[in-house]
């Protein structure tokens, strides 16, 4: 009897950028990284499928529009994968193995003295070998599962809008918004991926990082950042085997 094997599971794999064409004229390396992913789908031996998504509306509304797709699709994991960061099949498949809500790669800003494109807790709860919990990450390489944005829309309906465009209703799980914090004098001003993973942090949702998946974050010159070394990982250094629980917010 031949056995039947299970059914793929499958993951979108979203882009804010108005079609395929346009991204190999932008980055032709990381066009090419994608239809690896798409030969991926296709091995009998590989539980996912990898279905290419894209949108053209600006960064925001691009990155919600993609959720709403997401959402209306059969996919149960959502990864933005920009175009310049640079990754491959494997780094995607070592944050799916993970298995957690939500988890990004690392990667830096672009510049001249580059730091991570994440906010790191001074005492945070590590978990599976290499992840490490973060307050924040960047959305350059990130995965979400499709409950988180489920939950999010029931405890924050006050995040929708309609889009101008479409007349259609959206979810702003992407949006700039300015927090304040104690003994601050201004505010801070929280870039889209960070405004997600804000809300998630009010619903106590841990978002996590993995430190191996470790990327070059690409300029539109083609230079890669960082040029040298990787910057230090805050807590990564030699510790006895324990695990120090996040404290609770104040009211």
């Amino acid at each position: 009897m031949k056995h039947k094997r299970p059914k793929k599971i499958q993951v979108m794999v979203a882009t804010p950028l108005k079609d395929l064409r346009t991204l190999k004229q932008l980055n032709p390396q990381f066009a090419a990284q994608l239809d690896d992913l798409t030969l991926l789908s296709r091995d009998p031996d590989c539980p996912y499928e990898f279905v290419l998504a894209f949108c053209d509306q600006g960064l925001i509304p691009a990155r919600n529009r993609l959720v709403e797709n997401f959402l209306k699709s059969k996919c149960k994991w959502l990864l933005f994968r920009d175009y310049d960061v640079e990754s491959n099949a494997a780094h995607v498949l070592q944050l799916l193995s993970k298995k957690l809500p939500v988890i990004g790669a690392l990667y830096t800003t672009k510049g001249v003295r580059p730091h991570w494109v994440a906010t790191f807790l001074f005492e945070a709860e590590k978990q599976k070998e290499t992840v490490l919990q973060v307050m924040e990450c960047g959305a350059g390489l990130k995965l979400y599962h499709r409950q988180l944005f489920e939950n999010l829309a029931k405890i924050y309906p006050q995040i929708s809008y309609t889009d101008r465009d479409t007349g259609s209703v959206v979810n702003g799980f992407f949006q700039n918004l300015v927090v304040y914090h104690d003994l601050q004098k201004a505010g801070d001003l929280l870039p889209e991926d960070y405004f997600c993973d804000y809300l998630c942090r009010m619903c106590r949702i841990s978002v996590w990082v993995d430190t191996a998946v470790k990327l070059k974050h690409r300029d539109g010159d083609g230079t890669l950042y960082p040029a040298g070394e990787w910057p230090p990982i805050p807590g990564q250094e030699p510790t006895e085997d324990k695990v120090i629980h996040l404290k609770k917010p104040r009211k």
